[in-house]
């Protein structure tokens, strides 16, 4: 029987451990096999093999599922989580390229500064994002018969709402983008831009030498402005794409989401990064401002107090 296993791999949530106990001496030849690690070796000249203490060697396989080259179903839960994910994921690096692209100080005047890389790397990773969800959204319509709008009508739409449009109907049918066939996609490079728009050079140098393939870039290839990929590499591809913003906005530490709303914008964006001595507003209205977390308390008590006093008067 032919076993089948998760493309997920070792990020499989359902993966399976493997431990393979190897020696040092069970395929030595000479008197001294099975004797243990540590002793003289008995042959002429010495064996030439390493008699090492026994080690463990752990490897992890996707689960076994009954299709080939298929996902688990808790891995295509989990891709369904992480696509519904990508709105937000784009709203928020949309944020952060506005609030890092505002400069602080006295106005003088001057050329404005070039963006920072921080902000292209942002941009580029939010522009893939866009490119990725609308290149799956539209086969999983077509498949399912779903009336979708052309790719100029789309583009005709602002980012933000474009994306919400894809992502709510992918997160839908996570089943049926995992079906898809295997049909060609623009590439992309992986400083975040499409293949077709990076100027060929007589020599580009080895950083212009990476192609997509499936969801590793491999060197030494020359660029192809297409890619070959099937649905479950677009689902891994959009899964990938949320821990991507998940790591690049430093959302990999601790962060506490406070329930008291900001004293200048009046949302509900205060977090405190675990360990930190204040408190600071993710608005880009508020442009980061902190609050000491000694004085947390009060506006809390403020805040509370405000709103049961709106309260009554909404009420009488």
């Amino acid at each position: 029987m032919i076993e089948h296993r998760c493309r997920s791999g070792a990020r499989c949530v359902d993966r399976e451990k493997t431990v393979t106990r190897t020696t040092g001496w069970e395929n030595c030849g000479c008197s001294c096999h099975g004797r243990g690690p540590h002793h003289p070796c008995d042959a002429d000249g010495g064996c030439g093999h390493h008699h090492a203490e026994p080690a463990d060697t752990v490897t992890w396989a996707g689960a076994q599922i009954v299709t080939e080259y298929g996902l688990c179903p808790g891995c295509v839960r989990a891709i369904g989580y992480d696509i519904a994910h990508l709105k937000g994921d784009v709203a928020e690096l949309t944020m952060r390229i506005a609030r890092d692209g505002t400069v602080s100080g006295d106005k003088v005047s001057a050329t404005r500064e070039p963006p920072t890389p921080l902000r292209l790397g942002l941009d580029a990773l939010r522009a893939e994002i866009d490119h990725e969800t609308q290149a799956w959204a539209e086969p999983v319509a077509e498949s399912l018969g779903i009336d979708w709008p052309t790719s100029r009508q789309l583009r005709a739409m602002r980012l933000g709402p474009r994306v919400q449009r894809c992502v709510d109907l992918l997160t839908k049918t996570v089943a049926t983008l995992v079906t898809l066939p295997a049909q060609e996609h623009p590439a992309w490079t992986k400083d975040g831009q499409p293949a077709w728009a990076v100027e060929h050079e007589s020599d580009p140098g080895p950083g212009a030498w990476q192609i997509l393939e499936r969801d590793d870039w491999w060197p030494y290839e020359p660029i192809r402005a297409t890619v070959v990929r099937d649905g479950v590499d677009g689902a891994l591809r959009l899964s990938q794409l949320h821990h991507r913003v998940y790591q690049r906005l430093g959302r990999t530490r601790l962060v506490h989401r406070l329930p008291a709303r900001c004293p200048w914008c009046w949302q509900r964006t205060l977090v405190r990064d675990n360990g930190a001595a204040h408190v600071h507003c993710e608005s880009t209205r508020c442009r980061g401002r902190t609050i000491d977390e000694r004085h947390y308390d009060w506006l809390v008590q403020a805040t509370l107090a405000v709103e049961q006093a709106a309260a009554r008067k909404a009420a009488a």
